[in-house]
């Protein structure tokens, strides 16, 4: 890891952003509305966002290891997806979900 100065204006502009993340995010869920699961995934990453009504409930993310950055684009994403779900097992199971992914060969599987 690389240590980032930012100037204070950026790291005013940071901490109101933060500010904003958690102020959005739902505390109290309906268990009538669906959940939208957003992932995706980097060389060296993977993320996913866990929302209802556009609103964030949850976030996700975390390093891949050396062996899981040899992985290819779409496994990686896929991968992605899998580790969401299973974070996020106890909302998701029995209802229904939205997910959205920008892997096109992911969402081929799905037809």
């Amino acid at each position: 890891m690389h240590k980032v100065s930012l100037a204070q204006p950026a790291m005013d502009a940071f901490k109101a952003l933060k500010k904003g993340i958690v102020n959005s995010v739902v505390t109290a869920i309906d268990d009538e509305l669906p959940f939208t699961v957003e992932t995706d995934a980097s060389d060296h990453a993977i993320a996913a966002t866990l929302s209802v009504l556009g609103k964030p409930v949850s976030f996700f993310s975390r390093m891949l290891s050396n062996s899981e950055q040899r992985h290819s684009s779409g496994e990686k994403k896929a991968y992605a997806i899998v580790e969401a779900i299973r974070k996020w097992r106890h909302y998701l199971l029995g209802h229904h979900f939205y997910l959205i992914t920008y892997q096109r060969s992911v969402a081929i599987h799905r037809r």
